[in-house]
């Protein structure tokens, strides 16, 4: 995400003269101005970074859960023993809405119950034992 730009406040020429006052008002102009464009930028760039989140469909909890994102809202309070996920998807979060339950029953390495409101992130070992650990 992007940083608003900073931007020093220019200095302004003496203002007791009628050039300097106008020259001033104008270089104020072209701060604000510049600076409420930067802002813009801004506010667009978290709300693109924002729009997965809002987007994203929810998947519903299952013995077996197939992740179609990086962040993934969850749904409904099974408990998932397995993630079927593509190869390239070496990492992702699942955000619990209701409430769910992972058990090492099938590719999950280790239990964790994650409560409605929260978000576990997983990693795939896929060097060694194939599993996904939750953090």
């Amino acid at each position: 995400m992007n940083k608003p730009l900073q931007q020093n406040v220019p200095n302004l020429p003496d203002v007791s003269t009628r050039d300097g006052a106008r020259l001033a008002i104008k270089m104020l102009h072209t701060y604000l101005r510049q600076y409420v464009q930067n802002m813009d930028k801004f506010q667009s760039s978290v709300v693109d970074n924002l729009n997965p989140l809002i987007w994203t469909p929810s998947i519903a909890a299952a013995a077996t859960i197939v992740p179609g994102n990086t962040l993934q809202p969850i749904t409904g309070t099974a408990t998932i023993d397995t993630i079927s996920a593509a190869k390239e998807s070496m990492r992702f979060t699942l955000m619990a809405v209701d409430g769910f339950s992972l058990t090492t029953g099938g590719n999950i390495a280790a239990a964790r119950t994650i409560a409605a409101g929260n978000a576990v992130t997983l990693f795939f070992n896929s060097g060694g034992d194939a599993l996904w650990y939750p953090q």
